[in-house]
Parts: C-alpha cells; sequence; structure tokens
C-alpha cells in the first residue's frame, strides 16, 4: 500500500545518499505514517545492518549511564535503559540474521550460475536446524526464527515438490558431481527413514534425480544430431555401483565404477559421473569447465550451458530476507509464456551491461509488441464460425 511504497523511497534515498546517521525522519500528515515504519522495520536485511553498526556502541551506552543522569531518566519513563539481556539479544539476531545476508549476496550476484543454489539451501536449512536446538530455552527468539522455518518450509519441506533443476546444475558442477545431493539427502531428514522395502530414504531420493538427469540427456541427446545411444539410469552399470553402500558412514566413501570391456557402451553422462570430481580453487569457472570439455562432452555441454545459465533467484532485491513473505510483480501473474521469454531473453543476467535494462519500463513496449504481431497472425489465419 502507500505506507510501504514511502517505506521503500525513504530506504532508497537512504541508500543512494549513503546516509548511514539518521536522527529522525518525518512523514507530515501522512496518514501512511504509520505504515511505512511498519515495513522497515521487516526489512531484515535493514535491520541487520543497524545492529551491526548499534551493537560497535554497546560501551559507548555504558559510558553514558555513568556520565550522564539525564540518560536514564528519560529512558526509565519510554522504552527503559538498555541491560545486558538486551545486548545479549541484539547479538543473538546478528547471529542468527547473517547466514541469510551472506546467502543472500552470493544468490543475487551478477554471474551467479544456478549451481550454487543446491548448497546455499543446505547451509540454510543447517542453520536452522542448530539455531532451533540452541534455543530452546528462548521462546521469543524460538518464535522469530519459526517463522523463517516454516517459509523454509513451504519451499523446501520435500524434495519431490522442489524444482528438479536444482539438483542436475549442481550435478553438472565437476567438483561436485553427486557428492553434494548426497550430503543433502543424507542429513537427519533422511538419514533414518526408510521406504516400505526397507531401503534408506536418501537412496530413492538421489536415485530419483540421477534418473532425471538421465532422461534430460537422452532428450538432448536426441536433438543434437551427434551419433549416439541412450543412457538408461535403471539398467547402467553406474546405477549399479553409485548406492551400494546404504550406511550413513559410508556416504562419502569413494565409488570407482570398473566396467571392464564395456567402455565403447558408456554415454557421455555414464563417463563423466564415473570420473573424480574436479579439485576446487577459487575463481572456479563452471562455464569455461564445460567450455573446455565441450568436445569430449559435446551433448552433455550442451545441457549444462542451458542449465547453469538458468538465474536462481528471480525475486527482486528489495523483498529478499522479508518478513512478510516474497512481494512478486504485479504483473506476474497475468504474464503469458511468450511474455516471460521475452523478457528473460531481453534480460541477459550473465552478460552484464554497464547500463541495465529496466524491466518495469520496457515491459510495456515488449507486451504491446509481442500483442500486435500475435493479433496480425491471427487476422492472417482462416476466421472460425461459432
Amino acid at each position: 500500500d502507500d505506507g510501504e511504497e514511502i517505506g521503500r523511497v525513504v530506504e532508497k534515498c537512504l541508500l543512494d545518499w549513503e546516509i548511514n546517521n539518521v536522527l529522525a525522519i518525518s512523514a507530515g500528515n501522512a496518514s501512511s505514517y504509520d505504515a511505512a515504519v511498519s515495513y522497515l522495520g521487516k526489512r531484515w536485511t535493514s535491520t541487520l545492518e543497524m545492529l551491526q553498526v548499534f551493537e560497535k556502541f554497546e560501551i559507548v551506552f555504558h559510558w553514558f549511564e555513568n556520565e550522564d543522569p539525564s540518560y536514564i531518566y528519560e529512558l526509565s519513563n519510554t522504552c527503559g535503559v538498555l541491560v545486558y539481556a538486551d545486548w545479549e539479544r541484539v547479538r543473538d539476531v546478528i547471529y542468527f540474521l547473517h547466514p541469510f545476508y551472506e546467502s543472500n549476496e552470493k544468490i543475487l550476484g551478477s554471474h551467479v550460475t544456478s549451481n550454487m543454489f543446491l548448497e546455499e539451501i543446505s547451509d540454510i536449512e543447517c542453520h536452522l536446524d542448530n539455531w532451533g536446538k540452541s534455543c530452546m530455552q528462548r521462546e521469543e527468539h524460538e518464535f522469530k526464527a519459526s517463522q523463517f522455518v516454516w517459509n523454509y518450509m513451504e519451499y523446501w519441506g520435500d524434495v519431490e515438490d522442489s524444482n528438479m533443476l536444482i539438483y542436475i546444475a549442481n550435478i553438472l558442477d565437476p567438483r561436485r558431481k553427486t557428492h553434494s545431493m548426497e550430503f543433502y539427502f543424507a542429513n537427519e531428514k533422511y538419514s533414518y527413514v526408510y521406504t516400505n522395502e526397507g531401503e534408506h530414504m536418501w537412496i530413492k531420493k538421489a536415485e530419483w534425480v540421477v534418473a532425471a538427469i538421465y532422461d534430460l540427456f537422452n532428450e538432448y541427446a536426441g536433438r543434437s544430431g551427434v551419433p549416439h545411444q541412450n543412457a538408461n539410469f535403471q539398467t547402467s552399470e553406474y546405477m549399479h555401483y553409485l548406492y551400494h553402500d546404504t550406511s550413513p558412514r559410508g556416504l562419502f566413501h569413494s565409488r570407482k565404477v570398473h566396467f571392464g570391456g564395456n567402455e565403447g557402451r558408456l554415454t557421455e553422462i555414464d563417463i563423466y559421473l564415473n570420473e573424480d570430481g574436479f579439485k576446487d580453487f577459487d575463481g572456479f569457472d563452471v562455464l569455461l569447465w564445460w567450455k573446455l570439455h565441450s568436445k569430449r562432452f559435446p551433448v552433455l555441454s550442451k545441457m549444462a550451458k542451458d542449465v547453469l545459465a538458468i538465474p536462481i533467484s528471480a525475486v527482486a532485491l528489495e523483498s529478499d530476507i522479508n518478513a512478510d513473505g516474497n512481494l512478486l510483480d504485479d504483473f506476474r501473474s497475468s504474464l503469458s509464456p511468450s511474455m516471460v521469454e521475452a523478457l528473460v531473453c531481453t534480460q541477459d543476467w550473465i552478460k552484464k551491461s554497464t547500463r541495465p535494462y529496466k524491466l518495469e519500463e520496457g515491459s510495456t513496449k515488449v507486451a504491446g509488441k509481442i500483442l500486435k504481431d500475435n493479433l496480425v497472425e491471427e487476422t492472417k489465419g482462416p476466421l472460425t464460425s461459432y
């Protein structure tokens, strides 16, 4: 509403002008003043930044208590003097929010590839789990943390409800392959859960994902024009050796597959998954790796390029870590598939330009052009009577 819009404008002005010290903000006689203040209070990124600065002045506030008698008198009649427990709460909130802030910075970067998303999700889940265990006796913190847990579980509670490309993209990272996915599935959520057949649930989840990447590879291979044979995960020798060790302790043991005389029958994806992971180092460029290995994996490299180029977040920057949930564009639900495709193609996120294209300004023009083209095509076609 108007109040939240005022809050966003105030926040944008403060950030644009790099104003770090604000004594007071007055909205005059605006009826939406309270809503604006409420909006700013729910912006967790702003809250974190303010608390980090505020916590550094703890000694200063203690000094005021000893040197300025009016300080204690005035605060006693309002919010009260800050005590040790208040500063502990500040540090607790900083500790709780900081991992979200770090993940937010990574996900909303300029050149982020989708292989990073699974590990960020795993880190957030681990952080929420550890926080929940550590604050069982602090109900005020546990209540606020439970809102984050509820939002997390709503999106990522079940792998079958998640976007499969999140896991496929992580497998297409030559440093990770199936290892990060296995770790994610083999945590407490699945490690002690069994299927009706007595198998570990995490194994079934992992097989489900790997089978999907085999199906996707076959689809790409079928339209690539490159001579190939279909890869069948259910009958491949890779599947036979991949999850032979069902104990959680044996999860990360090396599983070197020996195919004997079957090398000629292996597909690109069999070879890729069977090989040892690429050594990790700072500055590793996953897109460059696939470009350099495109001759060896012609079909798989094409698939990797498409999957890794998918933006891992379509949420606007002003909507991140919001206590009220994601604030989506007003027209998002009414966009046609052709409109979405046009916006994605014109907003090339990998090739960052010096002057970014503003979707808000150009979406109307693009939509009008598509609508005009569709009308022209319809008028050329045969008339249908009802």
